[in-house]
């Protein structure tokens, strides 16, 4: 499985102004600064996570992000307007038996598109295992 989130975040970011403005947006998970994270640290900025898609296909993910991210060209100019830095992260789901292992191909034209919109790109791998070969 392949899934592809917006990260927008920045020390200064006032996530929660931002998100009134945008009351459509669907956010996974939205953080402040100071708060508690994960292992008793601390956020060092605030953002929010958005889902962008979800496909077996990492070449599917990548066509779906693309599209959501051009319905969200509003949204992600003000974000920057604002100095947030804005990340597509492509998680894969790997050490299964349908996808041991994964990957994903950016073309040319694929990081100049993310480069010309302002976006990042990060490539995230998380262990995962299949239930049937478990039982």
């Amino acid at each position: 499985m392949n899934v592809v989130v917006l990260r927008v975040f920045a020390p200064a970011f006032d996530v929660k102004d931002f998100l009134t403005r945008f009351p459509r947006l669907e956010v996974d998970a939205v953080w402040t600064l100071g708060e508690k994270a994960l292992l008793q640290r601390t956020h060092e900025d605030s953002g929010f996570n958005l889902t962008l898609a979800e496909s077996e296909v990492s070449a599917q993910a990548l066509v779906m992000a693309r599209q959501r991210l051009e319905l969200l060209s509003a949204e992600l100019v003000e974000a920057r307007r604002r100095s947030a830095t804005c990340v597509a992260d492509f998680g894969m789901f790997i050490g299964w038996e349908r996808q041991f292992t994964g990957a994903i191909e950016f073309a040319p034209e694929d990081l100049r598109w993310f480069a010309a919109q302002g976006i990042g790109i990060a490539v995230s791998a998380y262990p995962s295992f299949d239930d049937e070969t478990e039982s």
